[in-house]
């Protein structure tokens, strides 16, 4: 499945009934980084480089890849698991307060991890879908 898009700068400036709208990285939430999973990452780098003309350097976690030449930041992790193909993190300013809704709203958090690319939460929702919440180090 594919999406054409056009750059939020865009959408804005051609806005014509006055509201508008602004992007600030708070609420509401949106994706901050995509990770594909992968059986072999050297394979992925060849097939998505020759594609699309990503360059995929290596991930701040073993087996993983970073696309270095992207505007939306997104990656692949090397795994078996491949069950769920890509996972979705929600970039958030401070994991625990979502965590604690996400519980409240029937869904679970079996994890949380710090890395020095900031800290993340595995979460599922009330249905069973897989996702993370990022809380990005500086500079990242």
């Amino acid at each position: 499945r594919w999406m054409l898009s056009q750059p939020v700068e865009t959408a804005h400036s051609e806005a014509t009934d006055g509201g508008g709208f602004d992007v600030s990285g708070r609420q509401p939430v949106e994706p901050g980084y995509l990770t594909m999973r992968t059986r072999d990452l050297d394979r992925a780098r060849a097939f998505f480089g020759a594609l699309f003309d990503w360059r995929i350097e290596p991930g701040t976690l073993e087996g993983g890849g970073h696309v270095a030449n992207t505007h939306f930041p997104m990656g692949f992790m090397q795994t078996d698991d491949v069950d769920t193909p890509v996972t979705v993190y929600f970039r958030v300013d401070d994991i625990e307060p979502y965590a604690a809704q996400i519980r409240d709203l029937g869904g679970r958090v079996p994890s949380t991890n710090e890395y020095p690319s900031g800290g993340n939460a595995e979460c599922v929702d009330d249905q069973g879908f897989r996702f993370d919440l990022y809380r990005p180090a500086a500079g990242y």
